[in-house]
């Protein structure tokens, strides 16, 4: 083969290369709903959403890659959006992005955003509550200006930036919330608003529901603690046992004074009951999430007519009846105060 064919290979073979690297390299862009969104360096950017869209959940993931970055006014003038929903992806939230949302009451930015550019949220003036997330490292210069119906603002701890005014014009706002303690915010950007706007203070309180796996986030003023009324307005009438660990091995003691954000598991709790006869007849009755220390009835029955009753304290440790009269159903009651009793069971146990 001569020099030139050799030479022609290796040029077209070039020229195949850098093509595909081209086009390996190019955006791609794309319709998701009501949004528009491109596609770089495996990471999505939301870049429109239409003007008419009244509620919108951003996706996670697009195509199998992750939304990070809120464009620079992707939602600018969105008039009718009363909603709007940010993923736990999303790390970025570029300049105007969301300017002259004027629908909007309430926004949470998740814990997953970085940066809040400058005039993001600026001129939502129905605007009444923002919860930034714990890791917004900055917040740029007049972030907020004019969300005039602003009241309340939840602040992280870990922010270190704050820009210009980013509440300019927010005569509204009385309160701000710090994720953290008096001490802490004297270290924060946060502290130069202590002179103009009250100032609480509160600790985060997680929990992961290990059985149902979802996840429960509460505010709870600094230095107060969990009570089991908490617990059993989270998860209904039966309270889980909560643990500091994800194997579910140490048991979080609800006497502990919260001073700083924690994380907690919930497993579900249960009690098995057995019932025995004097005939030695035996029935066992598991009970999910009974609460600790309530007094657990046995109510006995013959042919719909009482019988016999039979009572204890769970201790959450397995609790034997043993029961004189003849019966053929029975239902298992926990009563925690003259206020509170209720079946465990829907319908009667029949033996």
């Amino acid at each position: 083969m001569n020099t030139k064919k050799i030479l022609l290979i290796l040029l077209a073979c070039i020229s195949i290369i850098a093509f595909e690297a081209i086009s390996a390299s190019a955006d791609t862009y794309g319709k998701y709903e009501t949004l528009s969104y491109k596609i770089s360096n495996d990471t999505v950017t939301i870049t429109k959403c239409d003007f008419n869209a009244t509620e919108v959940a951003i996706p996670d993931q697009i195509e199998g890659y992750p939304v990070t970055i809120i464009d620079s006014r992707a939602f600018s003038h969105c008039k009718k959006l009363t909603n709007i929903t940010i993923p736990d992806s999303v790390i970025k939230i570029y300049s105007y992005a969301f300017q002259y949302c004027t629908a909007i009451t309430n926004i949470t930015i998740p814990d997953s955003v970085q940066l809040i550019d400058s005039y993001a949220f600026a001129y939502c003036d129905k605007l009444e509550s923002v919860i930034i997330g714990n890791n917004v490292k900055e917040v740029g210069s007049f972030a907020f200006e004019k969300c005039y119906a602003l009241t309340t603002v939840v602040a992280p701890k870990n922010t270190q930036k704050i820009g210009t005014a980013i509440f300019n014009y927010c005569s509204n706002l009385k309160t701000i919330y710090y994720n953290g303690t008096e001490a802490e915010i004297e270290k924060s950007p946060w502290k130069n608003f202590k002179d103009r706007r009250e100032i609480k203070y509160f600790s985060y309180v997680t929990i992961i529901d290990m059985v149902n796996n979802q996840k429960i986030k509460r505010m709870y003023d600094i230095n107060s603690s969990l009570y089991v009324a908490d617990i059993k307005e989270m998860f209904g009438q039966y309270i889980p046992v909560l643990y500091t660990d994800e194997n579910c091995e140490n048991e979080f003691d609800l006497s502990t004074i919260l001073t700083e954000n924690v994380v907690l598991y919930a497993k579900s709790q249960t009690s098995t009951i057995c019932v025995t006869a004097s005939t030695g007849e035996k029935i066992f009755i598991t009970t999910p999430y009974l609460p600790e220390n309530c007094l657990v009835i046995l109510t006995c029955y013959k042919d719909g007519k009482f019988v016999e009753m039979r009572s204890e304290i769970n201790k959450n440790e397995n609790i034997y009846f043993v029961v004189n009269a003849d019966f053929n159903s029975a239902k298992i009651m926990a009563w925690e105060s003259l206020n509170s009793m209720t079946p465990v069971c829907d319908a009667e146990i029949v033996r």
